[in-house]
């Protein structure tokens, strides 16, 4: 069985950087102001794909000290379960967008994040009807949502959807090599008619 990499998603967000110790933050296409270091730093640690032993604590940090409206929790919940992710802690992963769905209820990020985390767990029909549902709610990265479908469709024999959703990767963010290096394992060939 081929070794599946999926791409976890980060809530999309303007860089910290620019507004001093408050990030912007966009869930579902909203845009809503964090405040507080903690949030702030989770945020910028899933965007960096953080595997260090204290980037779960400040996450965890922000959901417990920091006074956080539902949207930015929901947020932080989201950034903490990208790095559950990245440390390949599935369960962990699943319970934070699971809250944020609580929080939540439809938000993209969420459900595309859950689905990878599915895939971490080799449930691949739940993680492509997760995934289906995040670019539904207009999930800020789709490519990489299409990416991660196209990797389970494959692990469930559903080649030709596969290589659609990879193409639709590559289509989305032509600059990013992932989904052309998938597409090169395809041959396409025309359909003979029989007459």
């Amino acid at each position: 069985m081929r070794q599946v990499a999926f791409a976890a998603l980060a809530v999309a967000a303007v860089s910290a950087a620019a507004f001093g110790a408050q990030a912007q933050m966009a869930l579902d296409g909203q845009s809503s102001t964090v405040i507080g270091s903690y949030a702030s730093s989770c945020y910028d640690l899933a965007k960096a794909r953080s595997i260090s032993p204290d980037s779960i604590g400040v996450c965890t940090a922000a959901i417990k000290r920091e006074l956080l409206d539902d949207r930015n929790l929901a947020a932080t919940h989201i950034n903490r379960g990208v790095l559950y992710l990245q440390r390949k802690d599935g369960d962990s992963a699943m319970a934070d967008f699971d809250k944020a769905l609580t929080l939540l209820p439809a938000t993209g990020e969420a459900y595309a994040n859950r689905g990878a985390a599915l895939m971490l767990m080799r449930q691949y029909p739940e993680a492509i009807a997760d995934i289906t549902k995040g670019l539904e709610l207009k999930t800020a990265q789709p490519e990489r949502a299409y990416y991660n479908r196209a990797l389970a469709r494959e692990q469930t024999d559903d080649i030709r959807g596969a290589y659609a959703d990879f193409r639709q990767a590559q289509g989305l963010k032509p600059d990013w090599d992932l989904p052309a290096k998938e597409l090169t394992r395809y041959k396409v060939t025309p359909r003979s008619t029989a007459q």
